[in-house]
């Protein structure tokens, strides 16, 4: 149990870690963002990670992809793969098809995909076949639910004039959780000597489905750090750097070790 429970959690870390990975809908057609990431758990370095972003004035396609590193027995074999593509309408992000491919060694392949309407109706089908919708998850979504690569995309666009702030539902065809942000502090950033480094709460909470269902009712809190980077049309976005929180008594740790816009490399170091 435990085991499973920090696997989901280092994929929902890496997940909400992208929150102010995006690009605001005001960016140029085309504009792309590629950052990496480490995942750590007690200090060993257990996964690698990689997220990749693009929007034009109509649309967006997201992806995250996640591979075990070093000897870890508790990723050994693992891979993430996960992707949507949806609309851009009046300045929002609305959800369309969201997979997720995942695989662990000696056992087959997974798949879950999930379509949104235009009307906000919800479809899940899992290895291809459609699966109904448990009563307590149909009864958990709302009308601005979304899966979780179109809520990092509405996290980004909705911090701009505040921040850290904001309450997400997500469904990922298993889970329906709330993502919660919240202001801490600013910090320093090294390429300038100015405040502009944020420091939030990440606060991931389960509402309904297989967690729920199992007893795993814990919210999970995280400490986020978020530095502004200039996009090539001008715009400011916050980029994830740091996120560190615990599971099961072990510290979890995702750190940005790279980040592009446009293909061009940013400088997002920390004053020390």
């Amino acid at each position: 149990m435990a085991q499973r429970r920090i696997q989901s959690s280092c994929a929902t870390v890496l997940i909400a870690a992208g929150a102010a990975l995006a690009l605001p809908a005001t960016a140029q057609a085309g504009s792309v963002l590629d950052i990496a990431y480490t995942v750590d758990v007690a200090g060993a370095t257990v996964l690698n990670a990689q997220y990749r972003t693009e929007i034009n004035a109509n649309g967006f396609e997201s992806a995250l992809f996640g591979k075990p590193s070093g000897g870890s027995d508790m990723f050994a074999g693992y891979k993430m793969n996960l992707s949507a593509t949806g609309r851009v309408t009046g300045g929002k992000f609305l959800p369309g098809i969201y997979a997720n491919d995942r695989k662990k060694k000696g056992k087959k392949a997974k798949t879950t995909d999930i379509t949104w309407s235009s009307a906000g109706e919800v479809a899940v089908a899992y290895k291809d076949e459609p699966m109904p919708l448990p009563p307590a998850v149909a009864a958990a979504l709302r009308k601005n639910s979304s899966d979780p690569l179109t809520a990092i995309l509405k996290m980004a666009n909705s911090q701009q004039d505040k921040p850290c702030s904001g309450k997400y539902r997500v469904y990922d065809g298993k889970d329906v959780f709330d993502l919660s942000l919240a202001f801490q502090k600013n910090f320093t950033l090294a390429s300038t000597g100015n405040g502009d480094g944020l420091e939030c709460r990440l606060t991931w909470t389960p509402v309904a489905g297989v967690a729920v269902d199992r007893g795993e009712t814990d919210a999970e809190s995280y400490a986020l750090s978020l530095v502004p980077v200039k996009l090539s049309s001008g715009k400011l976005m916050h980029v994830p750097m740091q996120i560190v929180g615990k599971n099961k008594g072990m510290t979890v740790t995702v750190s940005a070790s790279s980040v592009t816009v446009d293909g061009q490399a940013v400088n997002t170091s920390q004053s020390q």
